[in-house]
Order: structure tokens, then sequence, then C-alpha cells
């Protein structure tokens, strides 16, 4: 076959749960909620990212650390036993005094070689939990889950080629918590050959940070790139960087003066921002939730929010750069009643509600990507990353949800972005040569599936790959029809 296929295994659209936990003291509110202030008592991030995802560590220290070594991944019924081989880390030198291990909410044996083996499991969904408690009260939480499926069943999608498109909307979603503080002080020279792929493209580019909250008595009034807004890019008050209006090199420009995030909140005057009590307030919270507030960007532009609505185009093809040290922060432990309780809006973390939300609301062929820059847990560069301190936690929430959607995955931890950024640009410049399916593809036996010509009744000749639910094309189509055939799991 000429085509050339890249056999990935990709997770389906259905991202589940995993979880970054959440700490609150006894007298805090059970009842946590975005559109009010957090209570003044809550563990504030010491290195200003907020409040802290775990006992009182603070985002810019090591912290207690469950590390996936081995994961089920997705499989059919046939495949055995599901393994998942983990590690407790605690770089601070505490003891750990307590793990304990659940399988589908029923408590299961945690092996001594910190292997967990699940028996030939049933079709459905699964998830195996993992909790671990240091000596000094530090909780952290990892949920991993898989999917067993009946089999592996063909698929076919025919695709129209008419008319190309080079438009492309890019929301860039950075980390501002303090434990991303290395990072920030390096990230413009990360970035500085950004806007190097995209000469001849009609791009949009917005940017926000993973900071959902921001309020009155807490957080400085009114503030912007909360909960998905745009960031004001300049004293023109402008929120969408667009190719009509800014060249390459002013692009550039506006996206390194705006992805480098300051420690604390300023004062009109450059004054450090304190709230009710004297304490200066950290720019970025630290319940980071990358997912959730780029959902909360799409929703405020179909909603019509200013800043927001006049950047995001109904026939764009939509590309996200997340750029994290943590992982999507799903749940929280609260200390008062000893409960684990899924955060405000829970679902708008979940990655295939975001896939659904931007289909159902831009139209089921729009492309969308979500690219992560991260710290990789498939990689050993990832794994160093982290044991060397210089990441939060994994982000395997980020992770799958690129995977699914055939997004890049890099690492936060690079001195320099260049390599990965590149790679994320020439998949945006080909979003024209890309088309989506209807599920994540996936391997058949060493057989991804095969793209015909349907006047002919021959392979195309255009070299083409499958990457998570989209097939792309090396080079642009001719006009004509033609049929995608491809593999998928599926319950039936």
């Amino acid at each position: 076959m000429k085509a050339l296929f890249q056999k990935y295994l990709f997770a389906p659209l259905l991202i589940f749960m995993g979880l970054s936990s959440m700490v609150l003291f006894q007298n805090c509110s059970n009842d946590v909620g975005f559109d009010q202030a957090p209570s003044a008592e809550r563990l504030l991030d010491p290195d200003g990212g907020g409040l802290s995802n775990d006992g009182g560590n603070g985002g810019g220290d090591s912290d207690l650390t469950i590390q996936i070594n081995e994961e089920p991944g997705d499989r059919t019924v046939d495949d055995g036993d599901a393994v998942v081989d983990y590690e407790v880390i605690n770089p601070n030198g505490d003891d750990v005094t307590e793990v304990t291990c659940e399988y589908n909410g029923s408590p299961v044996d945690c092996d001594p070689k910190d292997r967990i083996v699940i028996p030939n499991p049933d079709v459905g969904n699964h998830t195996v939990t993992i909790i671990a408690v240091d000596d000094k009260g530090r909780r952290e939480i990892r949920e991993i889950p898989f999917v067993v499926y009946r089999r592996i069943i063909p698929m076919s999608r025919d695709i129209t080629v008419t008319v190309e498109s080079d438009q492309v909307d890019i929301i860039i979603n950075v980390d501002n918590s303090g434990s991303m503080k290395s990072e920030q002080e390096s990230m413009a020279s990360r970035i500085q050959d950004f806007m190097n792929p995209f000469a001849g493209l009609d791009y949009h580019i917005a940017i926000t940070t993973t900071s959902p909250i921001g309020n009155d008595e807490i957080w400085k009034p009114s503030l912007d790139y909360v909960d998905g807004k745009f960031v004001t890019l300049d004293n023109s008050g402008t929120h969408c960087i667009r190719s009509s209006v800014h060249d390459r090199n002013q692009a550039q420009t506006l996206i390194q003066n705006n992805v480098v995030r300051g420690l604390f909140l300023l004062n009109d005057d450059g004054s450090v921002f304190q709230d009710a009590n004297g304490n200066p307030r950290p720019e970025g919270n630290g319940w980071e939730r990358g997912i959730y507030t780029t959902y909360r960007a799409f929703e405020r532009a179909v909603e019509g929010s200013p800043g927001n609505s006049n950047c995001l185009r109904p026939t764009a093809a939509k590309h996200v750069i997340l750029i994290s040290d943590e992982d999507e922060t799903t749940r929280y432990f609260d200390q008062g009643d000893g409960q684990i309780k899924n955060m405000p809006d829970y679902d708008k973390s979940m990655g295939a509600n975001l896939v659904n939300y931007v289909s159902s609301q831009f139209g089921a062929n729009t492309v969308f990507k979500f690219h992560s820059i991260i710290v990789d847990p498939d990689t050993a560069e990832g794994r160093d990353c982290l044991q060397n301190g210089n990441g939060g936690r994994f982000g395997h929430f980020y992770s799958q949800l690129s995977q699914s959607t055939g997004g890049h995955i890099g690492s936060v931890c690079a001195s320099n972005y260049a390599t990965q950024l590149g790679q994320i640009g020439e998949q945006i410049s080909n979003s024209s040569k890309t088309y989506n399916l209807e599920c994540v593809a996936v391997d058949n036996n060493g057989n991804m599936g095969q793209v015909v010509d349907k006047a002919s009744g021959n392979e195309v000749g255009v070299d083409y790959g499958f990457f998570g639910d989209k097939v792309e094309f090396a080079d642009l189509l001719g006009a004509g029809e033609y049929t995608v055939n491809y593999f998928c799991y599926s319950m039936n």
C-alpha cells in the first residue's frame, strides 16, 4: 500500500475521570462555587499558584505523587487481564503511611510490587482508584479509567472535497499558577518561533489561562483571562490576533507579551494587588483546569460574550494549545467531612464533552485538535521531568484528550518549545488536509484502513495517516468524492 500509516492506539472520546486532589481546611464550606469568593481559610499556594492541589505543600514544591507506569488502556474483551503498575513518590522524604486501592468502587488489594491485576474484565467502563496518604496528611488520588469493548468493527466515511479553507482559530491556554514559575520566566524565548509555520493562513489567535475563578472579594475585580475569558492583548483592548490586522511579526510579539504571566496581580498603578486581609494575590489560581476553561472559552463565544465571540468563526478549524505542568483538577478532598467531591461543572472538565460541544456548536465537520505541552505520562522525558522536581503532575487528562483528537503532545520541561511548536504549527497549517471520523481509529491486526477514490475505485495517491478521530493527508486532495475505510471499537 502506498499510504504511510501512523499506527497509534488512541483512547476513545470517552475521556473519563482522573483526579487532581484538592484539600480544604475543616472550617471551609463544603460547597465550592466559582461565582462566590473562596473562604480566606482555604490553603493558598505559597509560591503564588492559588489554592494548592495537596495538603499544604503548594504547587511550587515537589508533591506526593502517584506515578502510573502501566495502565490497561482501552481494549477488547479477549485481551486478558488488565494491569495497573504504579509507584507512590514523595520527593520531600516524608513517609507514605497508607495506600488503598479500589476497582469500580470496591476495595481491591494493592500488590506489594505496586501492581493491581484485574482478571479478564467484562465489557463496559472500568475505573481503578489509588489513594495515597503521607505522614503530613497530604493526600493524592489517581483514577485510571479504561473501557473494555466487545470487538473491533469496520467503519467508513464518505468525504467530498470542494473548496479548501485556510481559516484556523487558535486558543493558547497557559497555566499561570505558581508551579509554572520557572517555565514562565523563560516562556517568551521558548515560544519565539511560534508564528513561523503560519505564512499564508487566515488565522485568529486568542490567549486564556487555566485559572477557573476570579471575583471581587478575593481576586482582582473584573479580572480578565479567567474562566475562559480571552486576555486583553494590548492597550487598544483587542482580544484577538487576526491575520487581516496583524502580520506574523506583530502576532509573535503579542503572543510573547501575553503568554508570559506575572507572579502576582497588579493594580493599575503597578503595585501588587492585595485582598481584604492585606495578602498579595497570586495571578493564577492553583485549580488548574485547562479543559474546563477551554470549554468556557468556546461557551462564551457561543453566548456572545465580548472578547470571545468575535474571535471564533463558524467555518474555521479549531486548535487549542495547552501549556501546563499540572493535570486537570476535577475533584477535591474536603477535610471537613472527609469526602472526595466533584469540582463545580465537573462535566466541563471531561474531554469528550468538550469535543462534543465544539462539534454541536460549530458543526460536525469542524476540525478540532487539542495539543498539549505538559508533563507527558507516556515518555521517559516526562517521568524524568516530574522526578527532577520540574513538573507538578502528569497531564493524564490532557494527554488523553490530545490523543483522542489527534493533537500533538510535547514536554513542558523542554528548554525550548521550538521543535514541538513547529510540529503543532504544521498540524495547524495542514487543517485543510484533515477530515473528521465518527470515532477514534484503531489498529486491527496491523491494518488501520484505506482511503479510496470513488471515481477510480483505487486507493488515493496521496500519503495519509490516521490520528485519533481524524484522517490526515500529506497533500491536498483534488476535488472529488472519496471513501475512508477504518476500524473502531464497539460495545456490540
